[in-house]
């Protein structure tokens, strides 16, 4: 049985989200795992943060923080700001990985970033070509994170971590691999990889569709980006950075 995400008010009034998931279910357990110490504390953590668990027989309600969804835009004011939005999301998922958990459905709508999705005026035309940039991402200390664990898999420790092909992102982000059909298996952390890797090459590419000047000057942080990107979405499994790879090489691009 699937879970169900609802929009409600804690004991603070603060908004949060409550997603009723079967308490048997994998997404309970990984969801469950990833808001436990010491995984929890783990600055490297870039999961939704899960305020609390609220047993009800069968099922569990998950109070999580309630962030927005548009992270995107405005585009990054500036590579460097950029460059920590993808720093934070490929370090998320080396985290994941070195737990041993795949997410297995990445894309731009199941992350989130700790702003509430407000926008001044000024920031609707901030995209165009000698539009001055508005600072927005520079501004405050933001936060991201994955949400939608639904597919994620927890996989025991020395095992392959291979899946069949079922539930996959959107067809302009999914690996080749997760398009296949039949019984063939496939790496799903490789695959997490490529769809991190397409979802940020859409940001970026999108920004420069728009002109945006933050990513038509040149510099070398941005062609050291865009082969970063290009090495994580290898059409061959085998071919592709591994997420802790990827991790030191945006390091050594920051």
């Amino acid at each position: 049985m699937k879970s169900s995400m609802y929009l409600a008010a804690d004991s603070c009034c603060r908004n949060v989200f409550l997603e009723v998931v079967p308490t048997e279910s994998p997404t309970f357990r990984i969801l469950h795992l990833l808001s436990t110490n010491p995984l929890r504390a783990d600055p490297r953590n870039h999961t939704i943060p899960c305020v609390k668990f609220i047993p009800a027989g069968h099922w569990t309600f998950i109070s999580q923080a309630c962030w927005g969804d548009t992270w995107s835009w405005p585009f990054f004011d500036s590579m460097n700001t950029r460059l920590e939005m993808a720093r934070q999301l490929i370090e998320g998922v080396a985290f994941m990985h070195e737990n041993q958990i795949g997410h297995g459905d990445i894309h731009t709508g199941n992350i989130l970033f700790n702003h509430s999705n407000s926008r001044p005026k000024e920031m609707v035309s901030s995209g165009e070509l000698n539009t001055p940039i508005v600072p927005f991402h520079s501004t405050f200390d933001f936060r991201m994170a994955f949400i939608d664990f639904e597919c994620a898999v927890h996989f025991q420790r020395g095992i392959e971590p291979l899946v069949r092909p079922n539930m996959v992102p959107p067809s302009h982000t999914a690996a080749p691999e997760q398009l296949k059909e039949g019984e063939e298996t496939y790496d799903m952390f490789s695959a997490d990889v490529f769809n991190l890797g397409r979802t940020l090459q859409r940001e970026i590419q999108e920004a420069r569709v728009k002109n945006h000047r933050a990513v038509t000057t040149a510099c070398d942080k941005i062609r050291q980006y865009d082969n970063l990107l290009d090495l994580m979405t290898k059409e061959i499994p085998s071919e592709r950075l591994t997420a802790a790879t990827a991790y030191q090489l945006l390091m050594a691009i920051i």
